[in-house]
């Protein structure tokens, strides 16, 4: 092997932390089947499970009215500033509160996919973000990877949980 001076190895070590860091922090990125751009597979399988039984779904859409004021105390917001989450307040501004995964125009209910339950910072955030939606009495479907791989009873179920009642809609595909 060729000599490489300290500096150049720090500097390639820390470039393979931030590219595992920034391909694996959250997922590998992943396509539809209907063309659309997800961040993680498992954000896939759900996306394509709502495609094919025909629910149509918003990626990411903020919450209704969770934008607010710029400069309007929000211990959510004053949580993730001060642990570093999401960068200077500057930036955070523009989106206080959590974005959750899907929504589901139809039926005015989210889906949030908990891909990373078992890590410690996860799990704190994932806390954070449902007692957000509960506290602001969002609807919300969870889901997760343990839900994947027949996805139509978990979906089904999380829905009568989030809103007292029955999946009005016939689902043809239950499993990815």
């Amino acid at each position: 092997m060729r000599y490489m001076p300290n500096f150049l190895k720090r500097v390639l070590n820390e470039f393979k932390k931030f590219e595992y860091k920034v391909t694996n922090d959250y997922g590998d990125p992943s396509t539809t089947m209907n063309g659309g751009a997800m961040r993680s597979k498992g954000e896939k399988k759900i996306a394509d499970f709502l495609y094919k039984n025909g629910i149509e779904c918003i990626y990411e859409k903020p919450i209704k009215g969770a934008l607010r004021e710029l400069g309007k105390e929000d211990p959510y917001m004053h949580y993730l500033i001060s642990e570093g989450k999401y960068g200077d307040k500057e930036k955070f501004e523009l989106r206080k509160e959590p974005i959750p995964d899907f929504y589901l125009p139809k039926y005015d209910i989210y889906i949030e996919y908990w891909g990373s339950v078992g890590k410690k910072d996860y799990n704190m955030r994932m806390r954070e973000k449902k007692e957000y939606y509960e506290k602001n009495e969002i609807q919300i479907i969870n889901l997760y990877p343990g839900n994947l791989t027949n996805i139509g009873p978990a979906f089904i179920k999380e829905f009568k949980k989030a809103t007292g009642h029955k999946f009005p809609q016939y689902l043809k595909y239950f499993k990815y």
